[in-house]
C-alpha cells in the first residue's frame, strides 16, 4: 500500500498525441477490477509498469471516494511462463501468491484457467508473444464471458506503433523496480537502468478481448 502515496496527476497519459486520462484507457474503474500481467520471463512486467501503477492508483482511488481509512490491495496478478517467480510485491500485486507460476505444457491450456479462475478481466500481453496451447471449448467460453480489455506492453518498454504512452516520475518508480529485479537470482539491470531521464514514458496498444484470446 505504499503506492497511496500516488495520485492520478501524477501520470501523463496520451492517446495518439492528446492529453487523456486513465478512465480514457481502462474505462469505468471499479475496485473489483482484476489485472493480469502475463510474463513470459520474470522481469518483463516490469514493462508495464507505469499502466499496472496508473490502475493501482484508480483502485485506491475508489476507496478514497468511499472515504474513511482501509486496508486493501487490488486483485491484480503477474502470470508467469518461467521460473523463478518475481515478486512484484513493490509494485501492489500482494500477497505473493498472486505471482502466480504457470506451467506451459503445450498439451494443457493452464494459462486460459489461471486467467479465468481468477476471474482476470483486464489482461497485458506481451508484444510479439504467442502461446502455443489448444483452447478446449469450457476454456474458451470462459475467456469469452471474462475478459473485457486488453493491451499489448513491451517488455522493454516501447510498443512498436502503440497509440497509447503513459508517463510518471522516475522515482519512487525505478527504486521499487530495483526491489523487484532483486528477488529474481542472477538477474541484471531492469530495463529502467537504462535511461536517466526524470520522466519514464511506456507505451501501449489497445487489443481486442477476441485478439487477445488467439494469442494464448
Amino acid at each position: 500500500m505504499h503506492s497511496t502515496d500516488l495520485r492520478g496527476t501524477d501520470f501523463a497519459i496520451a492517446i495518439d498525441g492528446r492529453d487523456a486520462t486513465l478512465r480514457d484507457v481502462l474505462g469505468e474503474f471499479a475496485i473489483t477490477r482484476r489485472l493480469g500481467v502475463i510474463c513470459p520471463a520474470p522481469l518483463d512486467g516490469l514493462g508495464a509498469a507505469t499502466l499496472l501503477m496508473a490502475a493501482v492508483t484508480a483502485f485506491y482511488d475508489g476507496y478514497r471516494r468511499l472515504g474513511g481509512e482501509f486496508f486493501a490491495y487490488a486483485d491484480f496478478y503477474t502470470l508467469q511462463l518461467q521460473p523463478p517467480v518475481a515478486d512484484y510485491g513493490m509494485f501492489d500485486i500482494w500477497p505473493a501468491h498472486k505471482n502466480v507460476a504457470v506451467d506451459m505444457d503445450p498439451s494443457t491450456a493452464l494459462l486460459a484457467d489461471a486467467i479465468t479462475d481468477r476471474g482476470i478481466d483486464t489482461l497485458l500481453v506481451p508484444e510479439g508473444w504467442q502461446g502455443n496451447s489448444p483452447l478446449q471449448p469450457v476454456q474458451l467460453s470462459a475467456l469469452q464471458r471474462t475478459l473485457r480489455s486488453a493491451f499489448v506492453y513491451a517488455p522493454g518498454g516501447t510498443v512498436d506503433g502503440a497509440e497509447i504512452r503513459i508517463g510518471c516520475a522516475r522515482e519512487p518508480l525505478m527504486s521499487w523496480a530495483d526491489k523487484v529485479t532483486a528477488t529474481v537470482t542472477g538477474a541484471g539491470p531492469s530495463w529502467f537502468a537504462r535511461t536517466e531521464a526524470d520522466q519514464l514514458e511506456q507505451s501501449f496498444h489497445r487489443l481486442a478481448p477476441a485478439d487477445a484470446i488467439a494469442h494464448l
